[in-house]
C-alpha cells in the first residue's frame, strides 16, 4: 500500500522536471545570451559570427582565424545587433547560420 501512495508523488516530480527542462528550453532556443561562447570547453559549437576587420565574419568552432569574411559591414548594424557580433553569436547549424546571417544582412 505504501508504494502505491509514492507513486503519484513520483509522477508529479517527474513531470515537474520535464516542464522545467521544456521551459529552459524554450527560453534559451535562439537566444545567444543563454550561452558563455567563452567557456569552450563545455560546448560543441559549429560556428561563430562574429567581427573581422570591420565585416561580419563566420568562424568554425572556436578557430582563431575566420571560416569567411562577408562583405556586410558591422557599423551598418543596429546597436545591440554589432554588441552581439562584438561579443561573438553561437550558432550550432548550418540553418541556423543561414538564417542569422538573413537577419542581419537584411
Amino acid at each position: 500500500m505504501m508504494k502505491l501512495r509514492k507513486f503519484p508523488l513520483l509522477i508529479s516530480a517527474a513531470a515537474l522536471s520535464a516542464a522545467v527542462l521544456i521551459i529552459t528550453l524554450l527560453i534559451c532556443s535562439g537566444n545567444s545570451e543563454c550561452i558563455d561562447i567563452t567557456d569552450k570547453a563545455s560546448i560543441n559549437l559549429a560556428f561563430i559570427l562574429r567581427e573581422y576587420d570591420g565585416c561580419l565574419a563566420v568562424y568554425r568552432g572556436d578557430a582563431e582565424k575566420p571560416y569567411y569574411v562577408l562583405d556586410t559591414k558591422t557599423e551598418y548594424l543596429n546597436e545591440y545587433d554589432r554588441e552581439q557580433v562584438r561579443r561573438g553569436i553561437a550558432v550550432y547549424s548550418e540553418t541556423e547560420l543561414r538564417r542569422l546571417i538573413e537577419d542581419l544582412t537584411s
